[in-house]
């Protein structure tokens, strides 16, 4: 399996030319070392999708199951 690129956000927005919320991007739990600067920081893993912002979205609404 070959590597993937690592970036972190503020890189893979400006490589991307995007301005995209944070939210839109599922990042690493662990700072890694960014390809582009060199910073060790959360690296992004990749972008969610449409479906995953629905639920988000959705989830703020339901209500917390009665004890």
């Amino acid at each position: 399996m070959p590597d993937t690129p690592e970036f972190c956000l503020a890189c893979w927005r400006e490589l991307k030319l995007t301005n995209d919320l944070p939210r839109r991007y599922i990042v690493s739990l662990n700072s890694e070392r960014c390809e582009i600067c060199g910073k060790w920081t959360p690296i992004t893993i990749n972008e969610k999708s449409v479906f995953e912002d629905w639920v988000e979205f959705i989830s703020h609404f339901r209500t917390p199951p009665e004890t």
